[in-house]
C-alpha cells in the first residue's frame, strides 16, 4: 500500500480544503482496474483512462500488466493547464528502461513525456508526435526506487524536479500547452515489474501534498 499521507489520517484535505486536487495512493484491492478506482481526494472529476494496455493496482501501488515492449499510457484530466503533478517512482525495471510521466497530454500518441532513467541517472523531456518521440531537453540527477519526480507545466515551461532537485527546464513547450490531462507511461519494454505510487495534482503554485 501506499505511504499515506497524515492528512489522509485526520481526514483532512491537503492543499487548501476545496482547491483543484488529485491525491492517490492506490490505495485498492490488487487486481483493481484503475479505470474502476477513485483517488483519495479528487475535486476535479478526475477520472483515469487508459491511453493504451491495461493498467491496474498492485500491492497499493499502479501496474502496467502488458509484458510487452510496447510503449504504453494512463492518464487523467485535471481541467487546469498549468500544472503540478507529483508521483513516487516506486520500482523500475531490471531492465533498465525509464519511467515516464506524461504531461500535456493530447492522446497516447501526442503529449509530452518525462523520463527518469535510473541506469542513466538522466531526467529527458521528449515532445511525441504522432506515436514518435523528439528530445528536446536532458538533466543529470541519480535516480532510484522510491525517488519522486515533480513535473511543473506553466506557460510553455516544463520544470522537472528529483526529491525537490531542479533537474531539466525547458521553455519552448508551445505543443499541447492548452492540454490539461496528465499522467504516467510504461517504456518499449516487456517487463511488468514497474511501479508508481502516490500520485498528485495541484494547480501550479499550489502547494503538494506529499
Amino acid at each position: 500500500m501506499g505511504v499515506r499521507h497524515p492528512l489522509f489520517l485526520m481526514g483532512v484535505q491537503a492543499a487548501g480544503g476545496g482547491a483543484p486536487q488529485v491525491v492517490d495512493t492506490f490505495t485498492d484491492a490488487n487486481g483493481t482496474n484503475i479505470t474502476a478506482h477513485n483517488p483519495e481526494i479528487n475535486t476535479v472529476d478526475w477520472a483515469w483512462t487508459s491511453g493504451s494496455g491495461t493498467w491496474t493496482i498492485e500491492g497499493g501501488q499502479l501496474a502496467n500488466g502488458n509484458a510487452d515492449a510496447v510503449y504504453r499510457s494512463v492518464y487523467g484530466d485535471f481541467g487546469y493547464v498549468d500544472l503540478s503533478m507529483q508521483v513516487r517512482l516506486a520500482t523500475f525495471s531490471s531492465a533498465g528502461v525509464p519511467l515516464n510521466a506524461v504531461v500535456r497530454y493530447q492522446d497516447h500518441s501526442n503529449h509530452w513525456q518525462i523520463a527518469c532513467d535510473k541506469t542513466g541517472g538522466t531526467v529527458k523531456i521528449s515532445r511525441r508526435a504522432a506515436g514518435s518521440p523528439t528530445l528536446v531537453a536532458t538533466g543529470s540527477h541519480a535516480i532510484t526506487d522510491g525517488d519522486i519526480l515533480r513535473v511543473d507545466c506553466y506557460g510553455n515551461t516544463i520544470d522537472c524536479y528529483i526529491n525537490g532537485d531542479l533537474v531539466v527546464s525547458y521553455t519552448s513547450a508551445t505543443d499541447y500547452n492548452t492540454t490539461t490531462k496528465c499522467g504516467v507511461a510504461k517504456g518499449a519494454d516487456s517487463s511488468i515489474l514497474y511501479r508508481w505510487d502516490n500520485f498528485a495534482v495541484v494547480r501550479y503554485g499550489e502547494t503538494l501534498p506529499f
